[in-house]
C-alpha cells in the first residue's frame, strides 16, 4: 500500500539532523526522521519537494502527518533570524 501526499505550502528536505520542513519559504521546523519512519517507509520526491511518498495507508499518513505538522507549526523558526 502506498500513499503520495502533496502540500501547497510545505517543502521537505533531508538533512543530517532530520527532515527540514519549509513553510512559505521564510519559516521552517525540523522533524526527526524516526517520526516519519513511524508512519511507514517514506521518500521525498527528488523532482518535487512538495511531495512525499509513504508505504502506508492514506488514513495513517494523514493522521500522523497532521500531528507532526501541528507540533512543527508551534515551533516554527524564521529563516533569517533562526528564532
Amino acid at each position: 500500500m502506498e500513499y503520495v501526499i502533496d502540500f501547497d505550502d510545505l517543502t521537505f528536505k533531508e538533512e543530517e539532523e532530520g527532515i527540514r520542513v519549509n513553510f512559505w519559504g521564510n519559516y521552517w521546523f525540523m522533524v526527526d526522521r524516526s517520526e516519519l519512519e513511524d508512519i511507514g517507509r517514506f521518500e521525498i520526491d527528488k523532482r518535487n519537494s512538495h511531495r512525499i511518498r509513504f508505504s502506508a495507508s492514506e488514513k495513517r499518513v494523514r493522521n500522523k502527518l497532521n500531528l507532526i505538522n501541528m507540533k512543527g507549526m508551534n515551533n516554527l523558526k524564521n529563516r533569517l533570524t533562526g528564532r
